[in-house]
């Protein structure tokens, strides 16, 4: 069952096709509304677009970009995004701080949660150097 309301915006960054398309089916009913981009790059110009994100899903591995880069720009674009990392590589979880972390393979119900802990995290303030 499809929420009405949208209950946010998630942008993931899924080279895999496949579960670029889980997350989109899996969140949409979950009530977000989601952006989808299979790299970094395409990442941040959907970042540069749209007016508002909530939250960013992205691997800590991706080939082109660090997890915590892309991040730190998305988040410098919309102060107030969210992020969660996925990785296939078990990682301490002070890791990710201050963000979510979930490690694939992961299940729908840890996803879930997932999400909901990461949008009750509050965001890191941007750097200040970096934004002047």
């Amino acid at each position: 069952m499809i929420a009405s309301a949208i209950a946010g915006t998630i942008l993931v960054v899924e080279d895999c096709e496949v579960l670029s398309e889980l997350f989109d089916v899996l969140l949409a009913r979950m009530g977000y509304r989601v952006l989808t981009a299979t790299s970094a790059e395409e990442a941040l110009q959907v970042a540069r677009t749209f007016p508002e994100i909530d939250l960013l899903i992205a691997t800590t591995d991706a080939p082109d970009m660090r997890g915590d880069e892309l991040a730190r720009r998305v988040t410098r674009l919309h102060p107030s995004a969210h992020v969660l990392f996925l990785s296939s590589f078990n990682m301490p979880m002070d890791a990710a701080q201050p963000h979510e972390f979930l490690a694939k393979p992961f299940t729908v119900a840890e996803l879930r949660a997932s999400v909901r802990r990461a949008l009750l995290i509050r965001p890191a303030p941007p750097d200040a150097a970096l934004v002047a």
